[in-house]
């Protein structure tokens, strides 16, 4: 049983109280608004192609909006490593709150022959994916600098959505009221010394290592300016560290803060009123959640963890990729996964260990690696449990072509793996191969966030918590609650214990931590450049 006690109303009303009077409301409307645009592009050159049915004040600034924009989603895609950062979505509900409701005039003038400021490079499919844009080929690779808004109507259209923006997210962080409470607590602290000084002999090991591979030149080169880069935003994360600052809720309900941004091996570091805390971590998170797929209530239209609670749209775009028949053939199929009788399993024609058995014992990426090892013994793909888990990892999130004929085969062997969970896994990514990823972090945040973090906050308020979406960061003192709370809450809906991992944050853990993360960080980037060969 989950020890819990109903809190008292004045209790929640005054810590939501709490919560919302440390989310002070920017003034929008009078702050100054600025994009940083291509340094080459000219309000002159601006001025000679404003079309007559705007005046050229108006034109100059959708004008600096639109390729400012372009130029913060460009920055943002390559900060991801994504390879094609040049092309960029511009949703037409976010233009046309910005620009009006001729927004698509002033698009199709950019990109007009005469003025050539955007490109057009990707289609609009509704549903799907907003059109894609690039900046015309005079703008491409310019230093930026920075051009006011000026225009009266389109500031009062930006301060106006910012605003709207800032009273939603408001809204989220209070419904979340028992976890942020915490982050607005003054409590949570780094050691700003001691992780700085760490830093050069984290370069100095991961260095050695990068020189001492077999990589190419050109490749130990690329690797050094991403430890790099890496070094700078782990600088500034602890300099900056202030969980108060930045704390937000995503669209799928996930809530990332200080403590979500900054580096795994600098959480070590992190204290709470002096307290040294600890990590609590489900193990295989992702495929622990895929079960809640798997059980017959997700189907249903009334259940809080069903498809069409979650995801109405996808749960539309579901029942039309497929016909009722077949689904209900699929579900019944899927419902037995999670029997535990292995004699009913065995007679339904199931080979053991099954995928929710296997889930259930906390191994499934080291039976992934054990199957790999005795049918394809010269293969690397799955020699080692992180090499396993992030071949799970790509069978969930990405798409079966996405990197060649190598991953079709990969598809292959889960399906043989697991037939049923392969056949699940192509109707949920039926529409967009996106939509499971989002679907699972959205059964995430409901579990952890929503249920978890709310049943430790009625059974001891005075207990601090942390989220690192699937983790739970808390002082010594109170993670065997936590810990007893959370396996209670999973037994809930799974009817079985999910597997833990605990791990105390403090430097003496530092240096095991720093080099196991090291060594994950450059298996990734061993299977990046294969993935990139395969294409």
């Amino acid at each position: 049983m989950i020890p819990t006690r109903k809190p008292s109303p004045k209790e929640v009303a005054d810590t939501r109280k709490y919560v919302a009077n440390f989310i002070d409301q920017p003034d929008f409307y009078n702050e100054p608004l600025a994009y940083r645009v291509p340094k080459n592009l000219s309000k002159t050159f601006l001025i000679s192609k404003t079309p007559p049915w705007c005046s050229p004040d108006e034109w100059v600034n959708a004008c600096w909006y639109v390729t400012g924009t372009i130029c913060l989603l460009q920055r943002k895609a390559k900060a991801k490593g994504k390879k094609d950062f040049f092309n960029v979505p511009l949703h037409a509900a976010t233009l046309r709150k910005t620009l009006g409701e001729n927004y698509s005039s002033f698009i199709d003038h950019m990109k007009s022959a005469d003025v050539g400021l955007i490109i057009r490079t990707g289609d609009y499919y509704p549903g799907l994916q907003s059109t894609q844009y690039s900046l015309g080929t005079d703008y491409r690779d310019q230093p930026g600098k920075f051009r006011p808004i000026t225009n009266p109507a389109i500031k009062e259209r930006l301060a106006r959505w910012k605003h709207d923006d800032w009273k939603e997210q408001k809204q989220r962080l209070v419904d979340y009221y028992y976890i942020t409470r915490w982050l607005y607590s003054g409590k949570l602290a780094i050691n700003m010394e001691a992780a700085l000084t760490e830093l050069p002999g984290y370069r100095e090991r991961k260095v050695s290592v990068i020189n001492n591979s077999n990589w190419s030149e050109e490749k130990k080169s690329r690797e050094l300016q991403k430890l790099d880069d890496e070094l700078k935003r782990m600088t500034k994360h602890i300099t900056c560290f202030d969980p108060s600052v930045g704390v937000k809720v995503d669209d799928r309900g996930r809530l990332y803060s200080s403590v979500t941004k900054i580096n795994s091996i600098l959480r070590t570091f992190i204290t709470y009123d002096g307290q040294e805390m600890v990590c609590i971590d489900l193990k295989g998170s992702q495929p622990l959640h895929f079960l809640f797929c798997t059980r017959q209530e997700f189907y249903s239209k009334t259940d809080e963890f069903s498809l069409h609670k979650l995801k109405p749209e996808q749960a539309k775009h579901v029942m039309e990729y497929t016909n009722v028949k077949h689904l209900k053939t699929v579900y019944k199929t899927l419902s037995i996964i999670l029997l535990k009788n292995t004699q009913t399993l065995t007679d339904k024609g199931f080979q053991l260990p099954n995928f929710a058995t296997i889930i259930r014992e906390g191994r499934l990426y080291e039976h992934i690696q054990e199957y790999f090892e005795l049918h394809y013994p010269t293969s690397k793909c799955c020699n080692s449990r992180s090499k396993a888990k992030l071949w799970v990892m790509e069978m969930f999130y990405n798409k079966v072509v996405r990197f060649g004929k190598q991953k079709v085969k990969h598809w292959r062997i889960l399906k043989v793996l697991f037939p049923e969970v392969a056949a699940l896994i192509t109707i949920l990514k039926a529409e967009r191969y996106q939509d499971l990823a989002h679907l699972l972090q959205m059964i995430e945040a409901k579990m952890l966030l929503e249920k978890v973090c709310k049943n430790i906050f009625n059974a001891n308020p005075s207990i601090p918590i942390f989220t690192v979406h699937d983790s739970i960061l808390t002082t010594r003192e109170h993670a065997s609650t936590v810990k007893e709370i959370l396996l209670a809450t999973y037994r809930e809906y799974l009817d079985f214990d999910a597997q833990l991992h605990d791990k105390a944050l403090n430097p003496k853990e530092y240096t095991d931590t720093v080099d196991d993360y090291i060594l994950d960080k450059l298996k990734l980037a061993r299977k990046e450049s294969k993935n990139r060969a395969a294409a």
